[in-house]
Protein backbone atom coordinates (compact mmCIF):
# COMPACT_ATOMS: atom_id res chain seq x y z
CA UNK A 1 0.00 0.00 0.00
CA UNK A 2 1.06 3.43 -0.74
CA UNK A 3 1.85 6.27 2.08
CA UNK A 4 -0.17 8.83 1.89
CA UNK A 5 -0.11 12.28 4.14
CA UNK A 6 -1.93 11.79 7.52
CA UNK A 7 -4.26 14.86 6.65
CA UNK A 8 -5.69 12.55 4.11
CA UNK A 9 -7.14 10.22 5.98
CA UNK A 10 -8.93 13.07 8.18
CA UNK A 11 -10.26 14.66 5.54
CA UNK A 12 -13.16 12.25 4.74
CA UNK A 13 -14.04 12.35 8.48
CA UNK A 14 -14.14 16.00 8.45
CA UNK A 15 -16.65 15.98 5.50
CA UNK A 16 -18.94 12.95 6.87
CA UNK A 17 -19.04 14.58 10.75
CA UNK A 18 -20.26 18.07 8.74
CA UNK A 19 -22.68 15.91 6.98
CA UNK A 20 -23.84 14.05 9.78
CA UNK A 21 -23.98 17.39 12.05
CA UNK A 22 -26.73 18.16 10.15
CA UNK A 23 -28.64 15.19 10.41
CA UNK A 24 -27.86 14.04 13.93
CA UNK A 25 -24.77 15.17 16.48
CA UNK A 26 -24.78 11.60 18.35
CA UNK A 27 -24.03 10.18 14.48
CA UNK A 28 -21.65 12.42 13.85
CA UNK A 29 -19.75 11.59 17.30
CA UNK A 30 -19.94 7.49 16.37
CA UNK A 31 -18.70 8.16 12.65
CA UNK A 32 -15.80 10.26 14.52
CA UNK A 33 -14.89 7.40 17.38
CA UNK A 34 -15.34 4.98 14.95
CA UNK A 35 -13.06 6.41 12.10
CA UNK A 36 -10.50 7.23 14.34
CA UNK A 37 -10.61 3.90 15.89
CA UNK A 38 -10.17 2.14 12.31
CA UNK A 39 -7.23 4.71 11.86
CA UNK A 40 -5.61 3.26 15.20
CA UNK A 41 -6.39 -0.55 13.65
CA UNK A 42 -4.31 0.78 10.51
CA UNK A 43 -1.60 2.52 12.07
CA UNK A 44 -0.70 -0.65 13.97
CA UNK A 45 -0.66 -2.76 11.27
CA UNK A 46 1.66 -0.55 9.29
CA UNK A 47 3.80 -0.59 11.77
CA UNK A 48 3.82 -4.47 12.45
CA UNK A 49 4.46 -4.80 8.75
CA UNK A 50 6.87 -2.38 8.53
CA UNK A 51 8.59 -4.37 11.53
CA UNK A 52 8.15 -7.61 9.20
CA UNK A 53 9.73 -5.45 5.91
CA UNK A 54 12.46 -4.59 8.38
CA UNK A 55 13.58 -8.59 9.43
CA UNK A 56 12.86 -9.27 5.52
CA UNK A 57 15.76 -7.41 4.88
CA UNK A 58 17.80 -8.59 7.70
CA UNK A 59 17.53 -12.38 6.69
CA UNK A 60 18.40 -10.92 2.77
CA UNK A 61 21.44 -9.37 4.46
CA UNK A 62 21.93 -13.00 6.26
CA UNK A 63 21.94 -14.50 2.44
CA UNK A 64 24.02 -12.46 1.50
CA UNK A 65 26.60 -13.22 3.94
CA UNK A 66 26.31 -17.03 3.22
CA UNK A 67 23.41 -18.08 5.85
CA UNK A 68 21.95 -21.18 4.38
CA UNK A 69 18.31 -20.34 4.25
CA UNK A 70 15.65 -17.70 4.09
CA UNK A 71 12.77 -18.05 6.43
CA UNK A 72 10.23 -15.72 7.93
CA UNK A 73 9.44 -18.24 10.48
CA UNK A 74 7.00 -15.35 12.82
CA UNK A 75 4.91 -14.67 10.24
CA UNK A 76 1.38 -16.27 9.14
CA UNK A 77 0.46 -13.47 6.82
CA UNK A 78 -0.11 -14.95 3.48
CA UNK A 79 1.43 -12.40 1.13
CA UNK A 80 4.87 -12.65 3.38
CA UNK A 81 4.45 -16.95 3.54
CA UNK A 82 4.00 -16.41 -1.04
CA UNK A 83 7.33 -13.76 -0.35
CA UNK A 84 9.12 -16.30 1.94
CA UNK A 85 8.85 -18.97 -1.28
CA UNK A 86 9.76 -17.08 -4.03
CA UNK A 87 12.54 -15.85 -2.07
CA UNK A 88 13.52 -19.90 -1.23
CA UNK A 89 13.44 -20.33 -4.39
CA UNK A 90 15.76 -17.11 -5.63
CA UNK A 91 18.17 -17.70 -3.37
CA UNK A 92 18.32 -21.58 -4.28
CA UNK A 93 18.15 -20.78 -7.71
CA UNK A 94 21.44 -18.21 -7.05
CA UNK A 95 23.52 -20.83 -4.98
CA UNK A 96 22.84 -23.23 -7.30
CA UNK A 97 24.59 -20.66 -10.01
CA UNK A 98 27.04 -19.91 -7.75
CA UNK A 99 28.05 -23.51 -7.73
CA UNK A 100 27.90 -23.69 -11.46
CA UNK A 101 30.58 -20.66 -11.87
CA UNK A 102 32.71 -22.28 -9.33
CA UNK A 103 32.93 -25.54 -10.75
CA UNK A 104 33.55 -24.17 -14.09
CA UNK A 105 36.38 -22.17 -12.70
CA UNK A 106 37.85 -25.21 -11.40
CA UNK A 107 37.80 -26.90 -14.84
CA UNK A 108 39.01 -23.89 -16.77
CA UNK A 109 41.80 -24.40 -14.23
CA UNK A 110 42.13 -27.48 -14.94
CA UNK A 111 41.95 -27.12 -18.82
CA UNK A 112 44.79 -24.91 -18.59
CA UNK A 113 47.09 -27.02 -16.98
CA UNK A 114 46.29 -29.83 -18.96
CA UNK A 115 46.60 -27.04 -22.23
CA UNK A 116 50.28 -26.69 -20.47
CA UNK A 117 51.49 -30.26 -19.73
CA UNK A 118 50.04 -31.41 -23.63
CA UNK A 119 51.88 -28.42 -25.39
CA UNK A 120 55.00 -29.00 -23.14
CA UNK A 121 56.60 -31.87 -23.90
CA UNK A 122 56.13 -31.73 -27.54
CA UNK A 123 58.11 -27.81 -27.23
CA UNK A 124 60.53 -29.18 -24.79
CA UNK A 125 61.25 -32.29 -27.63
CA UNK A 126 61.72 -29.33 -30.49
CA UNK A 127 64.27 -27.16 -27.71
CA UNK A 128 66.24 -30.09 -27.66
CA UNK A 129 66.21 -30.76 -31.45
CA UNK A 130 67.09 -27.54 -32.28
CA UNK A 131 69.97 -27.23 -29.73
CA UNK A 132 71.28 -31.12 -31.18
CA UNK A 133 71.12 -29.25 -34.86
CA UNK A 134 73.71 -26.46 -33.48
CA UNK A 135 75.82 -29.22 -33.25
CA UNK A 136 78.79 -28.71 -36.14
CA UNK A 137 79.66 -32.28 -35.55
CA UNK A 138 76.28 -33.74 -36.74
CA UNK A 139 75.80 -35.98 -39.82
CA UNK A 140 73.68 -34.77 -42.48
CA UNK A 141 71.57 -37.80 -42.06
CA UNK A 142 70.91 -36.92 -38.60
CA UNK A 143 70.42 -33.19 -38.95
CA UNK A 144 67.57 -34.70 -41.62
CA UNK A 145 66.22 -37.05 -39.05
CA UNK A 146 65.69 -34.15 -36.11
CA UNK A 147 64.31 -31.50 -38.81
CA UNK A 148 61.54 -34.33 -39.34
CA UNK A 149 60.70 -35.13 -35.85
CA UNK A 150 60.51 -31.29 -35.38
CA UNK A 151 57.86 -30.96 -38.58
CA UNK A 152 56.17 -33.96 -36.66
CA UNK A 153 56.27 -31.96 -33.45
CA UNK A 154 54.93 -29.02 -35.06
CA UNK A 155 52.47 -30.90 -37.01
CA UNK A 156 51.10 -32.60 -33.65
CA UNK A 157 50.82 -29.41 -31.77
CA UNK A 158 48.97 -27.48 -34.67
CA UNK A 159 46.92 -30.21 -34.98
CA UNK A 160 46.12 -30.09 -30.83
CA UNK A 161 45.80 -26.46 -31.14
CA UNK A 162 43.28 -26.39 -34.00
CA UNK A 163 40.88 -29.52 -32.10
CA UNK A 164 41.10 -27.33 -28.88
CA UNK A 165 39.82 -24.16 -30.99
CA UNK A 166 37.36 -26.40 -32.77
CA UNK A 167 35.94 -28.30 -29.05
CA UNK A 168 35.92 -24.86 -27.76
CA UNK A 169 33.15 -23.36 -30.48
CA UNK A 170 31.27 -26.66 -30.39
CA UNK A 171 31.16 -26.35 -26.71
CA UNK A 172 29.80 -22.51 -26.81
CA UNK A 173 27.49 -23.22 -29.47
CA UNK A 174 29.35 -21.43 -31.85
CA UNK A 175 29.29 -23.98 -34.87
CA UNK A 176 26.80 -24.60 -37.35
CA UNK A 177 26.33 -27.51 -38.93
CA UNK A 178 25.93 -27.73 -42.50
CA UNK A 179 24.25 -30.68 -42.96
CA UNK A 180 24.13 -32.75 -46.82
CA UNK A 181 22.72 -36.27 -47.38
CA UNK A 182 25.74 -38.40 -48.01
CA UNK A 183 26.66 -42.12 -47.97
CA UNK A 184 28.41 -43.05 -44.82
CA UNK A 185 30.53 -45.69 -46.75
CA UNK A 186 31.71 -43.10 -48.85
CA UNK A 187 32.05 -40.71 -45.80
CA UNK A 188 34.12 -43.14 -44.42
CA UNK A 189 36.45 -44.06 -47.44
CA UNK A 190 37.22 -40.46 -47.92
CA UNK A 191 38.69 -40.44 -44.41
CA UNK A 192 40.49 -43.56 -44.23
CA UNK A 193 42.69 -42.43 -47.56
CA UNK A 194 43.94 -39.83 -45.38
CA UNK A 195 45.21 -41.78 -42.81
CA UNK A 196 46.61 -44.63 -45.34
CA UNK A 197 50.13 -43.76 -45.27
CA UNK A 198 50.41 -43.59 -41.49
CA UNK A 199 49.19 -46.87 -41.38
CA UNK A 200 51.40 -48.83 -43.65
CA UNK A 201 54.40 -46.94 -41.98
CA UNK A 202 52.90 -48.75 -39.02
CA UNK A 203 52.20 -51.87 -40.39
CA UNK A 204 48.70 -51.64 -39.34
CA UNK A 205 45.94 -52.86 -42.32
CA UNK A 206 42.79 -50.87 -42.82
CA UNK A 207 40.05 -52.75 -43.85
CA UNK A 208 36.30 -51.47 -44.68
CA UNK A 209 33.02 -53.12 -45.19
CA UNK A 210 29.68 -51.68 -45.89
CA UNK A 211 26.07 -53.91 -45.54
CA UNK A 212 23.22 -52.40 -47.21
CA UNK A 213 23.40 -48.48 -48.29
CA UNK A 214 23.71 -46.51 -45.38
CA UNK A 215 23.34 -42.88 -45.38
CA UNK A 216 23.60 -40.35 -42.63
CA UNK A 217 22.69 -36.73 -42.43
CA UNK A 218 25.85 -34.46 -41.31
CA UNK A 219 28.00 -32.46 -41.89
CA UNK A 220 30.60 -33.81 -44.07
CA UNK A 221 33.77 -31.96 -43.14
CA UNK A 222 33.28 -31.99 -39.40
CA UNK A 223 32.07 -35.48 -39.14
CA UNK A 224 35.04 -36.64 -41.10
CA UNK A 225 37.16 -35.06 -38.81
CA UNK A 226 35.24 -36.95 -35.47
CA UNK A 227 35.72 -40.00 -37.84
CA UNK A 228 39.24 -39.58 -38.71
CA UNK A 229 40.09 -38.86 -34.38
CA UNK A 230 38.96 -42.10 -33.89
CA UNK A 231 41.11 -43.72 -36.69
CA UNK A 232 44.06 -41.80 -35.33
CA UNK A 233 43.67 -43.51 -31.88
CA UNK A 234 43.26 -46.84 -32.71
CA UNK A 235 46.22 -46.63 -35.43
CA UNK A 236 47.98 -45.08 -32.65
CA UNK A 237 47.25 -48.10 -30.71
CA UNK A 238 47.09 -50.97 -32.50
CA UNK A 239 50.73 -53.14 -33.15
CA UNK A 240 52.69 -53.44 -35.99
CA UNK A 241 50.66 -56.27 -37.77
CA UNK A 242 47.28 -55.28 -36.54
CA UNK A 243 43.99 -54.65 -37.98
CA UNK A 244 41.46 -51.74 -38.08
CA UNK A 245 37.92 -52.91 -39.46
CA UNK A 246 35.22 -49.63 -40.27
CA UNK A 247 32.21 -51.39 -40.93
CA UNK A 248 28.64 -49.05 -42.05
CA UNK A 249 25.22 -50.71 -41.72
CA UNK A 250 22.11 -49.10 -41.68
CA UNK A 251 18.55 -50.55 -40.27
CA UNK A 252 15.04 -48.62 -39.86
CA UNK A 253 16.39 -46.67 -36.59
CA UNK A 254 19.40 -45.41 -37.57
CA UNK A 255 22.66 -45.97 -39.64
CA UNK A 256 25.71 -47.24 -37.52
CA UNK A 257 29.56 -47.07 -38.07
CA UNK A 258 31.75 -49.06 -35.75
CA UNK A 259 35.28 -49.01 -35.45
CA UNK A 260 37.94 -51.54 -34.15
CA UNK A 261 41.37 -52.67 -33.75
CA UNK A 262 43.55 -55.42 -32.55
CA UNK A 263 45.64 -53.28 -30.03
CA UNK A 264 45.25 -53.41 -26.33
CA UNK A 265 41.55 -52.20 -25.91
CA UNK A 266 40.47 -50.48 -22.43
CA UNK A 267 40.31 -50.69 -18.71
CA UNK A 268 37.06 -50.88 -17.04
CA UNK A 269 38.44 -47.74 -15.26
CA UNK A 270 38.77 -45.72 -18.65
CA UNK A 271 35.58 -46.48 -20.39
CA UNK A 272 33.31 -44.35 -18.79
CA UNK A 273 36.14 -41.49 -19.20
CA UNK A 274 36.97 -42.63 -22.79
CA UNK A 275 35.42 -38.92 -24.02
CA UNK A 276 36.59 -36.67 -20.93
CA UNK A 277 38.56 -33.69 -22.43
CA UNK A 278 42.35 -34.35 -21.72
CA UNK A 279 41.51 -37.96 -19.65
CA UNK A 280 45.11 -39.90 -19.47
CA UNK A 281 45.76 -43.09 -17.73
CA UNK A 282 47.83 -45.88 -17.12
CA UNK A 283 49.44 -46.81 -20.59
CA UNK A 284 47.45 -44.25 -22.26
CA UNK A 285 48.68 -41.36 -20.82
CA UNK A 286 51.63 -41.79 -22.39
CA UNK A 287 50.16 -40.86 -25.90
CA UNK A 288 47.32 -39.74 -24.37
CA UNK A 289 43.84 -39.52 -25.27
CA UNK A 290 43.93 -35.84 -25.64
CA UNK A 291 41.15 -33.95 -26.78
CA UNK A 292 40.29 -35.70 -30.23
CA UNK A 293 37.96 -38.47 -28.53
CA UNK A 294 36.17 -35.53 -26.82
CA UNK A 295 36.19 -33.61 -30.20
CA UNK A 296 34.34 -37.03 -31.89
CA UNK A 297 32.02 -37.51 -29.51
CA UNK A 298 30.64 -33.86 -29.19
CA UNK A 299 30.47 -33.77 -32.98
CA UNK A 300 28.53 -36.41 -33.34
CA UNK A 301 26.48 -35.80 -30.39
CA UNK A 302 25.32 -32.84 -31.49
CA UNK A 303 23.77 -34.07 -34.91
CA UNK A 304 21.64 -36.24 -32.91
CA UNK A 305 24.25 -39.07 -33.06
CA UNK A 306 25.58 -41.56 -30.22
CA UNK A 307 29.12 -42.76 -29.62
CA UNK A 308 30.28 -45.83 -27.45
CA UNK A 309 33.61 -46.68 -26.34
CA UNK A 310 33.93 -50.97 -25.84
CA UNK A 311 36.21 -53.53 -25.58
CA UNK A 312 36.11 -55.99 -28.57
CA UNK A 313 36.71 -60.35 -28.36
CA UNK A 314 38.88 -61.32 -28.12
CA UNK A 315 41.00 -57.79 -27.91
CA UNK A 316 40.67 -54.63 -29.10
CA UNK A 317 38.80 -51.69 -29.16
CA UNK A 318 35.68 -50.72 -30.99
CA UNK A 319 34.03 -47.32 -31.01
CA UNK A 320 29.78 -47.72 -31.93
CA UNK A 321 28.74 -44.52 -33.59
CA UNK A 322 24.81 -44.85 -34.53
CA UNK A 323 23.35 -41.29 -36.15
CA UNK A 324 19.53 -41.59 -35.89
CA UNK A 325 17.04 -41.27 -38.01
CA UNK A 326 14.81 -39.48 -35.55
CA UNK A 327 14.59 -37.06 -33.05
CA UNK A 328 15.92 -38.69 -29.46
Amino acid sequence: MSRLPVTVYFIPIIVGAGICVYISIPCAVVLIVASLVILGIHAVEMLLRKKCVLEICKEIDSILMDAERFRISDYSESELSLLEAEINKMTIKLREQNAKINENHILLKESMEDISHQLRTPLTSMMLLVDMLHDPQLGNSERRQYINEIGQLNDHMKWLIETLLSLSRLEAGAVTFNKEHISSSELVRNTVERFMISAEVKGVEMIMETEGEPYIDCDIRQTSEAIGNLLKNCIEHTDVGGTIKIYCYDNAIYSGIEISDTGCGFTEEEIPHVFERFYRNGEREKSGFGIGLAYSRKVIVSQNGSIQAKNKAPHGALFDIRFYKTII
